[in-house]
């Protein structure tokens, strides 16, 4: 996770983008998205990975707004879940931590 982090905060900089405590880099966002992501790869064994993305891209999963089912805008936009991992505060999220 730390990688991608680092990755994501470079190519932020890159693009002119600040990652500051209201823009840039979302820690919440983004391990719930790779929780989602790895939830769907690990159970669709020996399932090209292209097939795998494209169908989840198809269910609310694949919408900007899907984490809206599990945080509250005040709680997922705050600088908190910004800057480090938030829990859901509205229902828990169905995919493991990895």
């Amino acid at each position: 996770m730390r990688e991608m982090s680092l990755l994501i905060r470079a190519y932020n900089e890159a693009t002119g983008v600040a990652n500051t405590v209201t823009s840039g880099y979302h820690e919440t966002i983004t391990i719930a998205s790779l929780r989602a992501t790895h939830s769907w790869l690990h159970d669709r064994p020996g399932v090209a990975e292209y097939l795998i993305l494209n169908e989840m891209l198809g269910t609310p999963v694949g919408r900007s707004d899907w984490l809206f089912k599990y945080w509250s805008k005040a709680v997922l936009f705050s600088p908190t879940a910004r800057s480090g991992w938030v829990e859901p505060d509205l229902e828990p999220l169905p995919y493991c931590a990895i």
